[in-house]
């Protein structure tokens, strides 16, 4: 993972404005979403993570290890000093951090899209995520997982040209 730092202080920042806990499938579409709609509108995310459609939609790949105690030890230890689980709730520890990773642009975003979803359960994100008009570049499948690219991303999500997202892409 890149920057464990920036992906902590996300997602810390995240349950900040949930009061401490948040379902963590509903955090990560959340999270997802906040990405790709950086990604279209400035041509960069917050997370830098590694996206993936699986069965209950796309994922942040780094997230969900940290999440699912799957991560390498060193990377676990870290997060798990901040954060911990029941059942499939996600809780933080230490949500009056200071959050020293995130740009305005980023909390704001997070922000928006919290807002904007803040009444959604888990089952409602996950119906979301997989509504085709909403979230065109997620592909169901099955019991696997199919990575989702940048430039996926950038041309479905985003209606931009194949040669103007690899462009993007390049770029990051």
């Amino acid at each position: 993972m890149k920057n464990l730092d920036k992906l902590i202080d996300t997602v810390n920042y995240l349950l900040f404005l949930n009061g401490g806990k948040l379902n963590y499938t509903k955090l990560i579409n959340l999270l997802y979403i906040a990405d790709r709609e950086l990604l279209n509108e400035f041509g960069f995310t917050i997370t830098g993570d590694t996206y993936y459609s699986l069965h209950n939609g796309p994922i942040l790949s780094n997230l969900y290890d940290l999440v699912k105690k799957d991560a390498p030890d060193s990377q676990q230890a870290d997060w798990d000093s901040y954060f911990y689980n029941e059942g499939y709730e996600l809780y933080g520890d230490k949500l009056n951090r200071p959050v020293q990773e995130l740009s305005d642009i980023e909390m704001e975003k997070l922000e928006e899209v919290d807002r904007k979803y803040k009444n959604y359960s888990y089952g409602q994100m996950i119906d979301l995520v997989h509504d085709p008009e909403f979230c065109p570049e997620w592909e169901d499948p099955g019991t696997s997982s199919t990575p989702i690219t940048l430039q996926d991303i950038l041309v479905k999500y985003g209606k931009k040209d194949a040669e103007t997202a690899k462009e993007i892409v390049e770029e990051l």
